[in-house]
C-alpha cells in the first residue's frame, strides 16, 4: 500500500522553515547546512526534514525559496553568523604602572692603586640624565685579600693586599663618586657580589676575626647612602629582578656564554652582572602575550681589565654601564654605554 501523500500544510512547513534557514545565513549545502539547523529548530531528525522536503517537490512542486503565502507563520531560525567577541592578551599592551628609568653600574672590582675616575665619570653621567635610582650589581670590590684560591705559601698569597687597603679603595670609589654627583637625590642600590661575601667566608673560616671586617665594609655603606641586598638575593624594581649572579636549583652561579639555559629556567625578567659581558634576550613564553627579558650589564671595571685567573684576556668583556627603563615586570628600553664613551664625554 503506497505511503499517504503528505498534506499541502506539512509541505509549506517544511519548505517555509528552509527558507528561514536560508534566509537567517545557512545554505543547502553547508555545514551546519540548512536542513539541519532545520531539523534543530522543529526538533525533527534530520532524514525527516529532507524526506518531507522531497515530498513537498514532488507533490506540490514545492522547494526552498519559493513563493509561499506572506501569511504563513515559519519558525525562528538562530543565524548561522553569530557576532563573535574575541579576547586577546594582545602583545603590545602598554606594561601596567610608571616607567622607572634606572642607570645599572655592573661589577667594578674596585683594588688598591687603581684608577678611579671612572667614578667621577658615573656621577656626572648620573647628574646629568638624572634617573630614577641607581644600582650596582656587586663586585663593587675586588677584595683580593680574602681570596682562598691561591696556594698557602704560593708567592702569589703572599703578595695579595691587606684589608685594610681594599677597604680604603673602596671607601675612596665611593667617595669619589659621591663628592662628583653632590646634592642630587637619586636612591642608590648594590646587590653584593661574590667578591664581598669573600669577606664573610674568611670570617666564618677564622674564628678569632668574626664580625670584625664585615661591619668595616657596610658601615662605608651606610655612610654613603648606598642601600645593600645581600649576595643570592634579589631587589625587585617595577617587578623585575635584579641580583649580581642568578643561582641554579643547586645553589650554583648561572655561567655560559649563553643566556638561554638562563631563560629556561627563569619565570621573571632580570637584571644581572658576574659575566662581564653585556648581553640582552627577548625570551617568548608559553601563554598569551608572555615573554620576560634578560640583561647583563657587562663590567664597570676600568677598559681593558682582566681578572687575574683570566691570563690570556679571553671573553669579549664589555666595559661600561647600562642606562634602561623598567616597567610592569619587562625592561622597556636598554643601551650600554661603553667606557671609553664615558671617558671622552666626561673626563
Amino acid at each position: 500500500m503506497p505511503p499517504a501523500r503528505m498534506s499541502r500544510e506539512r509541505a509549506e512547513q517544511v519548505v517555509g522553515a528552509c527558507n528561514a534557514a536560508i534566509r537567517a545565513g545557512y545554505r543547502m549545502s553547508g555545514s551546519p547546512s540548512a536542513i539541519e539547523a532545520v531539523a534543530k529548530a522543529l526538533e525533527w531528525p534530520a532524514y525527516t526534514v529532507r524526506d518531507r522536503l522531497e515530498a513537498a517537490e514532488r507533490w506540490y512542486n514545492l522547494k526552498p525559496i519559493d513563493n509561499l503565502p506572506e501569511s504563513f507563520a515559519i519558525p525562528v531560525i538562530e543565524p548561522l553568523s553569530k557576532p563573535r567577541v574575541i579576547v586577546r592578551a594582545a602583545s603590545n599592551v602598554r606594561p601596567e604602572g610608571a616607567p622607572m628609568r634606572l642607570t645599572i653600574i655592573g661589577d667594578a672590582h674596585v683594588a688598591p692603586g687603581q684608577d678611579l675616575s671612572r667614578f667621577r665619570w658615573f656621577a656626572r653621567h648620573v647628574g646629568e640624565t638624572q634617573p630614577d635610582k641607581v644600582v650596582q650589581i656587586g663586585d663593587l670590590g675586588e677584595f683580593a685579600s680574602m681570596e682562598r684560591h691561591s696556594p698557602p705559601g704560593s708567592l702569589h698569597q703572599k703578595n695579595r693586599p691587606k684589608f685594610q687597603d681594599d677597604i680604603e679603595a673602596v671607601e675612596a670609589a665611593l667617595a669619589s663618586y659621591g663628592q662628583e654627583l653632590g646634592s642630587v637625590s637619586i636612591t642608590h642600590h648594590i646587590t653584593l657580589g661574590n667578591h664581598e661575601e669573600r669577606i664573610l667566608r674568611f670570617e666564618g673560616l677564622t674564628s678569632e676575626i668574626e664580625s670584625a671586617l664585615w661591619p668595616q665594609f657596610t658601615d662605608i655603606l651606610g655612610r654613603y647612602d648606598w642601600r645593600w641586598v645581600d649576595y643570592r638575593q634579589y631587589l625587585f624594581i617595577n617587578s623585575v629582578a635584579i641580583t649580581h649572579v642568578p643561582m641554579t636549583l643547586m645553589e650554583k652561579p648561572y655561567n655560559g656564554k649563553t643566556l638561554n639555559p638562563l631563560a629556561n629556567d627563569l619565570t621573571t625578567s632580570l637584571i644581572y652582572g658576574h659575566a662581564h659581558r653585556f648581553a640582552y634576550l627577548n625570551v617568548g613564553k608559553i601563554g598569551p602575550a608572555q615573554r620576560i627579558e634578560i640583561l647583563n650589564v657587562g663590567t664597570a671595571a676600568p677598559h681593558g681589565w682582566f681578572p687575574d685567573y683570566n691570563v690570556s684576556e679571553q671573553g669579549g668583556y664589555s666595559w661600561g654601564i647600562v642606562d634602561c627603563t623598567v616597567q610592569g615586570g619587562h625592561i622597556t628600553s636598554h643601551r650600554f654605554i661603553p667606557m671609553l664613551e664615558l671617558e671622552a664625554r666626561y673626563s
